[in-house]
């Protein structure tokens, strides 16, 4: 995987925890890591609004890949493993300390008082799990990209991570294979 810093973060996956599964670009073919440094991880924590930083580079990296091997079977319809919700269970004690219940508009609802980054990224992927939204849970179709989005789609047919990106590339290769082929 190569390092490729961006200031041009896509929060497009619909929940926090796949924005940071979508940091590295191009995973299906020549990944680009976006967190190439302290301060891209930095500045993407600072657009994705958490109150600070992961304290390390290395462990953001390494929660976002143990998160990709729990979300990417899913958004591809193949269960997840338990060998592969392991890490994501070892974190989720002290994360979970941190819960309470809370009265908003008049609703019950889980709160965290904590502030770690890694913490709140955690309990994301941990509702997103629970809450049965990852029924929802696609993979972008490009050949090459590999985000992974919630489809919240009224058709439920998604297809691309953003239709200005990868859906104009499919169009145009498409349309080009169109044309070579009525011209051979």
């Amino acid at each position: 995987m190569t390092a490729a810093g961006t200031t041009g973060f896509q929060f497009i996956g619909g929940r926090l925890a796949l924005d940071l599964v979508n940091t590295v670009a191009n995973r299906l073919g020549e990944a680009r890591d976006y967190l190439s440094d302290d301060a891209a991880l930095d500045r993407w924590s600072r657009l994705a609004g958490l109150p600070q930083a992961p304290r390390s580079l290395r462990d953001a990296r390494t929660l976002r890949e143990e998160l990709h091997a729990v979300f990417h079977p899913l958004a591809l319809g193949t269960p997840v493993t338990d060998e592969a919700m392991a890490p994501l269970n070892r974190r989720l004690g002290p994360a979970l300390a941190g819960r309470l219940l809370r009265v908003r508009d008049g609703d019950v609802v889980w709160s965290s008082r904590t502030t770690d980054a890694i913490e709140i990224i955690l309990l994301d992927a941990a509702e997103l799990l629970t809450s049965g939204a990852w029924r929802k849970l696609r993979q972008c179709e490009d050949e090459a990209c590999g985000w992974l989005f919630l489809d919240a789609s009224r058709s439920g047919a998604r297809r691309w991570c953003r239709m200005a990106d990868c859906g104009n590339r499919a169009k145009a290769r498409r349309h080009y294979r169109r044309i070579s082929s009525s011209k051979g």
